[in-house]
């Protein structure tokens, strides 16, 4: 190695110190980096007529290089001189300029990491969001619809109970229309309740797939049974006297079936306690259904809590119902 003037080596190891405090700034090996760099220099510089290397021959020498941040600059990387052989004249020199691009490489890999731990971090709120907001939602939801559905009941409860009034506490009688649970459709003009969209619980998809967006009055969602049933042995009555063939438009009513017409003025009594209308049960969650009284309240009820929401007895109507119920909407 040629020797160096005392000024030139002062300046050099300047020059290193700033190429190594910016190497450990920026999380390189700052070591290996000035260990490379200081072969590189010794390589470049020109020794004088004395033998010696001094301050000129070292500046000629760095402005090949560039300054220390020209160093560290990934995206310009020093051009090492080959020899004859088309070799680099140093392996120092080699390692150089790989320790240099290091910077890219180590950069590249602390973001691919920030990268995914922001990954990580999006799906834990996504899932934790889910876990908290989503069941509510759903909650929220199935409420709303249970809300609608009792409506839908109470404002064909209000309309039969305006018919009763006007016909001498009598309701209209169950269609006569084989697996018709429901009053005839022209009892409708007779109730003076012209949307007949109330007759679809909204928790339902029925009113736009059966009937191409037109609804129509049947027992898709609701039942209608027009008797006085206060339990499930009566309702089951019901059920086997209507297989029979003995309730249509013309039976009023047979004290030996116990079975009688609804009739305000002789149920009034138990009004709170005889179901005027009810829905099928699959329609919401928790598994149950609104159940409209004689008196004009609306109850939801649990699958199996209270009649008329037993699974024997709504089984037993679904038998008898020539309607499949309306799917749920999903």
């Amino acid at each position: 190695m040629s020797e160096w003037n005392q000024e030139a080596y002062e300046y050099l190891d300047g020059y290193l110190k700033q190429v190594s405090a910016l190497a450990k700034r920026q999380g390189d090996d700052a070591d290996e980096i000035v260990s490379g760099l200081r072969d590189h220099i010794a390589h470049e510089v020109v020794t004088n007529e004395e033998g010696l290397v001094d301050l000129d021959s070292l500046l000629a020498a760095l402005s090949t290089i560039g300054t220390p941040e020209d160093v560290l600059d990934a995206e310009h990387p020093i051009k090492l001189p080959m020899d004859e052989r088309g070799a680099a004249p140093g392996e120092s020199q080699v390692v150089l300029q790989t320790v240099v691009k290091k910077r890219s490489g180590i950069g590249c890999v602390i973001a691919l990491i920030l990268l995914f731990v922001l990954f990580l971090f999006v799906v834990a709120f996504g899932l934790m969001s889910y876990t908290v907001v989503g069941p509510s939602a759903e909650r929220a939801r199935a409420a709303a619809q249970r809300a609608s559905c009792s409506n839908n009941l109470k404002q064909i409860g209000s309309a039969l109970s305006n018919y009763a009034n006007e016909n001498n506490g009598e309701y209209p009688l169950l269609s006569d229309t084989n697996g018709q649970l429901m009053f005839d459709a022209t009892f409708m003009e007779k109730l003076e309740l012209n949307d007949t969209s109330v007759f679809y619980c909204p928790a339902t998809s029925g009113l736009s797939d059966l009937h191409g967006g037109e609804a129509v009055v049947g027992d898709h969602t609701y039942y209608y049974l027009g008797h006085v049933l206060r339990n499930e042995d009566e309702g089951m009555a019901f059920v086997e006297a209507y297989r029979s063939g003995l309730l249509d438009s013309k039976y009023q009513g047979n004290e030996k079936l116990n079975l009688p017409r609804l009739n305000w003025k002789i149920s009034a009594g138990d009004a709170s306690k005889i179901p005027l209308m009810f829905e099928r049960h699959q329609h919401h969650v928790p598994e149950g259904g609104n159940v409209l009284f004689l008196d004009g309240h609306v109850g939801y009820y649990k699958l199996n809590s209270e009649f008329p929401m037993t699974t024997k007895f709504l089984k037993a109507l679904d038998s008898i119902s020539a309607h499949e119920d309306v799917q749920e909407q999903h």
